[in-house]
């Protein structure tokens, strides 16, 4: 008999499989526009034979079907992702440690209670012994005892007294704090972590390194800017920032950050490849027109008065060169699907879903500067920025906050899809260039001959430059145009701005010296049928 229990023994003892568990750390993070994809490693001990290996506090949010684990010269048997239900340690200790407080400050708020008493009680007796001194006849060596004695100690008595007041709130408030902070900690649902199970096998035994990856949802990042001008003596410095957030249950600690467009690739199928076609660029009027309304608008309530006046308006910043002109915090990549930003400093990214600035590049980018106004919109003079080139950056779209000279000045918004070869951005407005625009009533007039009738509109528009040195601006205006073959629009006078006939756009770029004043004046005409009104 005991022969069959041996053999048996012998039998089992192969399919005894010890797991082991093995703390692991984040490396590396690459944080999509949705989601992020982590990199973990593990020291791992192994034993000959089978071995089946734990790696616990992960996050909950782990898509199980992207996980991918490697063990240099060991076969992976299986692998298997579930959520850890086990009570958190951390949690039990603090909750430990809030009730050991509340009850330090209940027995100091009962000692302080127990002193008052004393205190006063003494208070009541000295008061008392004043009344029994005045029913009695004293001598003046016992008014002047007793008054030395009551003068001594009454100030001490109330001091003691307003000190164990202080003493009483502050320790109520204390223990509401930490009432509050064990009500928060109890009604917190039980801490849900990922957990990954792996059966191994090897030839002998060894100390290997378990690498991870697996991609994670609750986590994403966007794109803003800081736009900065000292002066247009200075090229455009402008600061490519991303606000990265996570809220996944596990705190990046100092992590290798990799910033990434687009999702990943998740599908384990063979990608196929399909027709590329081109076609015009439409922009998204929800990211580019409504937050250029909303950029406009906060122009117009940003006034900037330029204290230091330019030395020259219309000017190229000479003597850089675009490929060096940034301080880079990223490494740039780009592949078919999304490009990405290598951050080239450990980050802490925790776990509470605030987002947090990343520093991607900051760019010197040579600009052009100009003056331009729109006077029938609004009689201001805006100072432009135009940065020519401005692809090569590698920028994506998003808003952008404008300083000028250290003063904030309105936000923007940087469309990445724009076409154009120049990006153009307004830097505010300048209150020494005076514009006015006016109806010149004179000129303007109605006649009816036949069955039709003209009307004709004229305006003045006066510039004045009353800065120390010479600007340049760009002034634009229109006329309106015609739908219909029976309304005719005709150009009567244009003061030589540049007419474009298929918007009714006027332009005229104007050199103004030190307190010059230019004025320009256009007209134009209308006919169409007496017996109709005009809607303009």
């Amino acid at each position: 008999m005991k022969k069959l229990v041996v053999v048996v023994s012998v039998l089992l003892a192969p399919l005894m499989i010890m797991s082991q568990e093995f703390s692991s750390k984040i490396n590396r993070v690459t944080v999509f526009t949705q989601g992020a994809q982590l990199e973990r490693t593990a020291k791992v001990q192994l034993k000959k034979g089978v071995s089946t290996i734990v790696v616990k506090g992960l996050s909950r949010y782990v898509d199980a079907n992207s996980i991918q684990a490697k063990i240099p010269g060991v076969k992976i048997v299986s692998l298997s992702y579930e959520l850890d239900y086990l009570s958190d340690e951390e949690s039990n200790l603090d909750k430990k440690k809030l009730e050991t407080a509340i009850e330090d400050a209940d027995f100091k708020l009962k000692t302080l209670k127990n002193e008052k008493l004393n205190v006063e009680q003494e208070l009541k007796l000295i008061q008392t012994n004043v009344n029994l001194k005045g029913q009695a006849v004293l001598d003046v060596a016992d008014v002047e005892e007793f008054l030395i004695f009551y003068r001594s100690n009454l100030p001490l008595i109330r001091k003691t007294l307003l000190r164990i007041e202080v003493d009483t709130k502050t320790t109520q408030k204390e223990i509401r704090k930490l009432k509050r902070e064990l009500r928060k900690l109890n009604n917190t649902q039980q801490k849900v972590s990922g957990l990954i199970e792996l059966e191994v096998t090897t030839t002998a035994a060894a100390n290997k390194e378990l690498n991870l990856t697996y991609f994670v949802r609750n986590a994403g990042w966007s794109p803003f800017y800081n736009l900065r001008a000292q002066g247009i003596q200075e090229p455009i410095e402008l600061e490519f920032n991303a606000n990265v957030y996570q809220n996944t249950g596990v705190e990046w600690k100092e992590v290798n950050l990799t910033l990434a467009t687009g999702s990943p690739q998740m599908d384990g199928n063979a990608p196929m490849m399909y027709r590329w076609y081109v076609d015009y660029y439409q922009p998204r009027k929800r990211n580019h027109q409504i937050e250029q309304k909303r950029s406009a608008k906060l122009l117009e309530s940003n006034t900037v008065d330029f204290e230091e006046e330019p030395e020259e308006v219309i000017m190229s910043v000479a003597g850089i060169s675009a490929n060096a002109s940034y301080a880079p915090s990223a490494t740039y990549s780009e592949n078919v699907t999304f490009q990405e930003y290598k951050i080239t400093s450990l980050y802490n990214i925790p776990s509470t879903g605030k987002q947090q600035r990343v520093e991607i590049q900051v760019h010197k980018m040579p600009a052009e500067y100009t003056y331009f106004t729109a006077p029938k919109l609004n009689p201001t003079a805006y100072l432009m920025a135009k940065i020519p080139s401005w692809e090569q950056y590698n920028l994506l779209s998003g808003n952008s906050k404008i300083y000028f000279e250290d003063t904030y000045v309105g936000q923007a918004y940087i469309d990445a899809n724009n076409t154009e070869d120049t990006l153009s951005m307004s830097l505010g407005q300048d209150k020494n260039v005076v514009i006015e625009r006016k109806v010149l009533t004179d000129k303007s007039s109605k006649s009816i001959i036949g069955n039709k009738q003209t009307k004709k509109k004229s305006y003045l528009i006066s510039i004045r430059n009353t800065k120390s040195k010479s600007v340049t601006i760009e002034v634009v205006d229109q006329i309106p145009l015609s739908k219909r073959k029976e309304i005719k629009v005709e150009l009567k006078e244009s003061s030589d701005a540049h007419y474009n006939e298929a918007t009714g756009e006027l332009k005229w770029l104007i050199t103004l010296q030190p307190n010059e004043k230019m004025v320009k004046t256009f007209e134009f005409e209308v006919t169409f049928p007496k017996n109709q009104t005009l809607n303009w």
